[in-house]
C-alpha cells in the first residue's frame, strides 16, 4: 500500500508535510506546514497522517476566520469529548487497582471505580474553585496543549488565549464531574457536538516575526526563571553559565531561529575538545581561541556528564521558546543531542554507602565522644556541644533525607500528626524542596526520640530554625555550608574514598537509609518510596493518603546494627520497637 503523498520520512521518522493555501501564505509566513508523526511504523504514520490532514483543514478554517467565544467553547467541546473517550478507554485497566484489591479481599472493579471516583471528586472541587476566582492562569497547560494539538492560530497572552483559559476553567469542572458521574454508574452525560466547526468574522493574524537574537532571547529566558519557586539562585547562575558558552561560541547576534540540530552537532562537538576548568586555565580567552590554542596537545577533555549538562540547559532553554511561540513546535534543535557515556560515572566520582562498621565510626567520632570544641569537632577533648554539626549527620542517617532539606527544618516541623511524632516536610515559610514527592510527613525514628530530637524542637521554640545556629543560605542554596562541612567531617573520620574508590559525602547517608529500607523485612514498596520523598512510579499512589502509622511502623524496623546509646538523655522518652 502506497504511503499519502503527505507522509516523508527523515532519519526513519515519519512526518506529515502539507502546502500551505496561497491566500493564507502571507498571513502564516510560511508555504508549507511539517510535522513528526513520532513513528516508524507505516501503518500508523497512514491513521496518523489521516487525523492529522482532518485538523490541517479546520486549521485552514481557524486561520481564515476569528477566534470568537462560540468558536472557542467549540473547541473546547471536541477537546472535552476526545478526553471523555480517552477515560472511557482507560476504565477497561483496573490493574492500578490489583494490589489493594487483593491485599482487602475485594472486588477489583470496585476498588478501581471508587479509586478513580474519588480523583474526579478532588479535581471538580479544585476546578470549580479556580472558576470561581477566575484564575486563567491555571488552565494554561490544557491550553497550551489545545492549541498545540489542533494548531489554533492563538497567541500566548493574547485575549483569545485569556479567554480560552477562562473558559477552560468551568470545562475541566465539568469534565472531572462526568467522570465522578461514570464512577457512580451514570453514563448518560454525553457531549453533543456540531458536524463542522463553526464560522466566524475574519481573522488578521500580524506577520510571522523574524527570529529573536540570541542575546535578547537567552536575557528574557533568565528573567523568566526568576519567578517565586523557580530556580535558586545557583542553579540560575549555572543555566546562565551554559548559555553565555553557547552564544560565546555561535555569536549572541544569531537568529534563534537559525539554531538546527547541524548547529547543535557542532557545538557537541567543540564541548567535546574543551579542557575541564578551561575558564580559570584560560582567563580572559573566548571558546574559539581555547580550542585552538589546545588544537593537537592532548588535553584531557571535558567528562560526558558535564557536555550533557549544558546541553540539557540548551534543551529547556530551547523548549521556552518553542512555548512562548519564538519557535514552531516539535523544533527543538537540541533535542537527542547528547555526549556518549553520560551516564557512566567512575568509581572516584560514585557515591559510598555506609556499612554498619562505618556508621559506628562515624558516631563514635569526637563530635559524638567529646571534642576540643565546636571549630574543632575532629579533635578529641571533653567537650559535648549539641549544635546543628552534631544533629545534621544523625537526622540525616536516620530519616535519609537530603542536607538542604535538614537545614530548612523549623521548630513547628516537629509535630504529631495521628499519635506518631513526625517530621513535617513542606514548602511553607519560603522552604524549598527538590521535587514535589519531597512533601511528606516522615515518622521520626526512635533512636532520635532517645538522643532528644523532641526536647530539641521544644527548647527552639519561637526560633527560625529547628538547628541552632544553623549557617544561612548562600546563593539561594539551603544547607550550603553544612553540606561543605559533612564532606570536609566525613572525610576527617572516614577518609576521601572507600575500598571501592567511591567518594564518603553525605548524599551517601541517603543511599544508606535506602539500602536498608529494601533490606528490612516488611517495608513495602510504597513505603520506601514514602519514606525517601521519591515519586512511587504507579497509579494507585495518585488515590488516597498513605497512613502515618504503617510508615512509622516501617521506619522503627530499622536497624543499623549500631549502638547509639552513648548520645542517649538521661530520662528522655525510651519508645519501645515495634516489630
Amino acid at each position: 500500500m502506497a504511503l499519502s503523498t503527505n507522509l516523508v520520512r527523515r532519519g526513519g521518522i515519519y512526518y506529515f508535510r502539507c502546502r500551505v493555501p496561497n491566500d493564507l501564505v502571507a498571513r502564516l509566513g510560511r508555504t508549507e506546514l511539517s510535522r513528526s508523526l513520532a513513528t516508524a511504523n507505516p501503518d500508523v504514520a497512514r491513521r496518523r497522517g489521516r487525523w492529522a490532514a482532518h485538523l490541517v483543514e479546520q486549521v485552514w478554517l481557524l486561520v481564515r476566520e476569528c477566534m470568537s467565544p462560540e468558536q472557542i467553547d467549540d473547541v473546547i467541546r471536541r477537546w472535552l469529548k476526545a478526553e471523555l473517550d480517552k477515560d472511557e478507554v482507560a476504565r477497561t485497566n483496573t490493574a492500578f487497582a490489583g494490589d489493594y484489591a487483593a491485599r482487602h479481599g475485594v472486588d477489583v472493579k470496585a476498588v478501581a471505580r471508587e479509586m478513580i471516583g474519588s480523583d474526579a471528586a478532588a479535581q471538580m472541587d479544585e476546578w470549580q474553585r479556580h472558576a470561581l476566582d477566575a484564575r486563567w492562569e491555571e488552565a494554561q497547560p490544557w491550553a497550551n496543549t489545545i492549541i498545540r494539538d489542533q494548531g489554533l492560530p492563538i497567541e500566548k497572552g493574547s485575549d483569545n488565549y485569556r479567554l480560552l483559559c477562562l473558559r477552560l476553567l468551568p470545562a475541566l469542572a465539568d469534565f472531572h464531574g462526568i467522570r465522578l458521574e461514570r464512577s457512580e454508574g451514570n453514563w448518560s452525560h454525553q457531549i453533543a457536538l456540531p458536524s463542522a466547526p463553526m464560522v466566524a468574522p475574519e481573522l488578521l493574524p500580524s506577520p510571522k516575526k523574524g527570529g529573536q537574537p540570541l542575546k535578547d532571547a537567552i536575557g528574557e529566558y533568565l528573567t523568566s526563571l526568576k519567578r517565586p519557586n523557580g530556580p535558586i539562585e545557583k542553579r540560575i547562575m549555572e543555566i546562565r553559565g551554559s548559555l553565555n558558552l553557547f552564544s560565546g561560541w555561535l555569536g549572541e547576534d544569531t537568529a534563534i531561529t537559525a539554531v538546527d540540530r547541524a548547529t547543535m552537532g557542532r557545538f557537541l562537538m567543540a564541548l567535546e575538545k574543551l579542557p575541564p576548568n578551561w575558564t580559570k586555565r584560560f582567563k580572559g580567552k573566548t571558546i574559539h581561541e581555547v580550542l585552538e590554542a589546545i588544537e593537537g596537545s592532548g588535553e584531557k577533555p571535558l567528562r560526558s556528564n558535564t557536555i550533557n549538562g549544558h546541553l540539557g540547559v540548551l534543551t529547556g532553554f530551547f523548549d521556552w521558546c518553542i512555548s512562548t511561540g519564538q519557535l514552531e513546535a516539535g523544533t527543538n534543535p537540541a533535542v537527542g543531542i547528547r555526549a556518549k557515556g553520560g551516564h557512566d560515572t567512575a568509581p572516584e566520582n560514585q557515591r559510598a554507602s555506609f556499612t554498619a562498621e562505618e556508621v559506628h565510626t562515624l558516631f563514635q567520632s569526637p563530635l559524638y565522644t567529646g571534642c576540643r570544641s565546636e571549630r574543632f569537632a575532629t579533635t578529641p577533648g571533653t567537650q559535648k556541644p549539641r549544635n546543628w554539626k552534631f544533629w545534621i549527620l544523625l537526622i540525616a542517617v536516620f530519616t535519609g533525607t537530603r542536607i538542604s532539606e535538614i537545614c530548612q527544618l523549623r521548630p513547628e516541623d516537629i509535630r504529631e500528626v495521628h499519635g506518631v511524632w513526625c517530621f513535617r516536610f513542606n514548602t511553607k515559610a519560603g522552604k524549598r524542596l527538590k521535587t514535589k514527592a519531597s512533601t511528606r510527613d516522615l515518622p521520626i525514628h526512635h533512636e532520635l526520640v532517645k538522643i532528644g530530637l523532641l526536647k530539641l524542637a521544644q527548647s527552639r521554640k519561637g526560633q527560625k530554625e529547628l538547628l541552632p545556629d544553623v549557617p544561612e543560605a548562600v546563593y539561594g542554596v539551603p544547607g550550603h555550608k553544612p553540606s561543605r562541612w559533612g564532606i570536609r567531617y566525613l572525610t576527617r573520620i572516614l577518609g576521601k574514598t572507600n575500598e571501592d574508590g567511591e567518594k564518603y559525602v553525605n548524599h551517601g547517608l541517603r543511599h544508606t537509609m535506602e539500602t536498608k529500607l529494601r533490606e528490612t523485612e516488611g517495608v513495602e514498596e510504597w513505603m520506601q518510596h514514602a519514606i525517601m520523598g521519591h515519586k512511587y512510579h504507579h497509579i494507585s499512589d495518585r488515590y488516597g493518603k498513605k497512613p502515618v502509622q504503617r510508615l512509622a511502623a516501617a521506619m522503627q524496623r530499622v536497624d543499623f546494627g549500631v549502638d547509639f546509646s552513648h548520645l542517649y538523655l538521661e530520662g528522655e522518652e525510651q519508645p519501645t520497637r515495634e516489630s
